[in-house]
């Protein structure tokens, strides 16, 4: 086949449909290629070996590298130029890595990365300042394990009893790194466990679904300081407690936040028991998936001074909340003084009357909230309460519904 040399710069290819006879012509029509990416399916043996017949043409010149598909490429190093990689590991097949040029990357994905990876050998060759492999120049860091492959782990994990089986070969240094995102990751905080991150410097640090509370902060090696954290996390498997707030405060107690703030993803799963002990000075956002009871929300709002985003999904009406109730003592009812958007969600808002009361309520006792999210049957009630009482409260007015 042939392209025009317009198309030469972008060209998507979907492996799937692609025979494998035509490998030796992709290299020869896409001479000069700096950035590779794959979309085949892993039951697909024909594509995945396909996608890195493909690479091995590209390997020495490539300055971006997806895969998401095991590697097993025999060319025998990437190039030196290569600044963005993202891996897909197999946990059941070690794969035969070319050497990689640690000092190069900027941006690095490793997803279901092997308990005995050999980082020495895949990473540079030779590890430096005795024992620790550096890589010296890398923002961006992104470290997961896919769900089949992390219960995998740790089901094998918790049959050994033994921190030595995810522990790497030489201690890896991150000294730039800005951008630092980890989901999915063993019990006992697989490679992190054995990492130095910089404890300043920080831009963003991203935590996913993880397995238990050991995991806040493995070995106090996590930054101190980081301008936007980010929490989108289910705690389970808490040996202590099953709620998960007491966790999020030892990740919250530890790690300073900057001009961004803190966001909590709270998914299925994650239920708020006790809201009054939830410290959180700095969050900013706060997304709740599971049901979430009116009054755990009216306890805990008050003691987010900073939050300035809230979200739930299915709110559970366990109170009657009426404006009618608040009186001349408005201030001693505020609910927050910097919430400024608000999305409330319920089971079925079309059979319970209650729903709008109760956000007209958030919406009264939220004096700087300017954007109001609610279900179409909502609105027209909503509005009604809002015209009527916008000479009591003069923030109404600004509110866009």
């Amino acid at each position: 086949f042939s392209l025009s040399r317009r198309f030469r710069h972008e060209t998507y290819i979907d492996l799937n449909e692609v025979p494998a006879s035509l490998a030796d012509q992709l290299a020869t029509v896409f001479s000069g290629v700096r950035s590779f990416s794959s979309s085949c399916s892993k039951n697909n043996i024909a594509g995945i070996a396909m996608v890195n017949s493909v690479v091995d043409v590209y390997l020495d010149r490539l300055c971006r590298l997806s895969l998401d598909v095991p590697t097993l490429c025999k060319s025998l190093s990437f190039s030196p130029k290569l600044t963005h990689l993202a891996l897909d590991f197999d946990y059941y097949d070690i794969m035969q890595l070319p050497k990689i040029y640690s000092s190069s990357l900027l941006y690095l994905r490793i997803n279901n990365a092997p308990s005995d990876l050999d980082w020495i050998n895949a990473f540079g060759g030779e590890s430096k300042d005795d024992g620790k492999l550096v890589f010296d120049n890398l923002r961006g860091l992104s470290v997961s394990h896919s769900n089949d492959m992390w219960m995998a782990v740790n089901t094998t994990y918790r049959r050994q009893n033994t921190h030595a089986m995810h522990r790497p070969l030489c201690k890896l240094v991150f000294p730039r790194l800005q951008w630092l995102t980890i989901h999915m990751c063993p019990s006992n905080g697989g490679i992190l466990q054995f990492s130095e991150f910089p404890q300043t410097g920080l831009k963003r640090l991203e935590l996913g679904t993880t397995l238990c509370s050991d995991f806040a902060l493995v070995g106090g090696r996590f930054p101190l300081a980081v301008d936007n954290l980010v929490i989108s996390a289910a705690i389970i498997q808490m040996p202590e407690t099953r709620d998960p707030v007491y966790v999020y405060n030892s990740i919250l107690d530890k790690v300073s936040t900057g001009r961004y703030g803190a966001t909590i993803v709270m998914p299925f799963g994650s239920t708020i028991a006790e809201p009054l002990q939830a410290r959180w000075p700095s969050l900013v956002k706060l997304e709740l998936f599971e049901p979430t009871p009116t009054s755990v929300l009216l306890s805990m709002v008050p003691r987010l001074p900073s939050l300035k985003k809230l979200t739930v999904h299915y709110l559970v009406l366990d109170v009657i909340c009426k404006v009618s109730r608040i009186g001349k003592n408005y201030l001693q009812h505020v609910l927050s003084h910097s919430i400024m958007e608000l999305s409330l969600d319920t089971y079925d808002t079309s059979q319970d009357e209650r729903f709008p009361w109760t956000v007209f309520y958030f919406v009264v006792l939220a004096p700087k909230l300017r954007l109001v999210a609610v279900p179409d049957a909502t609105r027209p009630a909503l509005r009604t309460f809002v015209n009527k009482h916008k000479a009591e409260y003069s923030h109404l007015s600004s509110i866009v519904f």
